[in-house]
């Protein structure tokens, strides 16, 4: 048997488990870095000139950050562990 199937073969066997619980602590840390980015984006706008231009990215910025935020903090409250 030639080297390549043998290598093919050992990683078909090994798999990867991953649980839900490890999904959502990385979906946890992408919620606290977009939240982060929330609160740097709502001080900017706040602080900066008022310009339409800056405002239609300041506005889109702080909406997908926003979604993503409370996304993450949902799915994170529902399929964390509890114990």
């Amino acid at each position: 048997m030639s080297s390549r199937r043998r290598i093919h073969e050992d990683n078909r066997d090994r798999r990867v488990d991953i649980d839900l619980e490890e999904v959502a602590h990385f979906v946890n840390n992408i919620s606290i870095c977009s939240g982060a980015l929330l609160i740097v984006s709502l001080i900017a706008l706040l602080l900066t000139g008022s310009r339409p231009e800056t405002n239609v990215i300041y506005f889109m910025v702080i909406g997908i950050n926003a979604i993503a935020f409370i996304a993450g903090r949902l799915f994170h409250k529902r399929y964390s562990n509890k114990e």
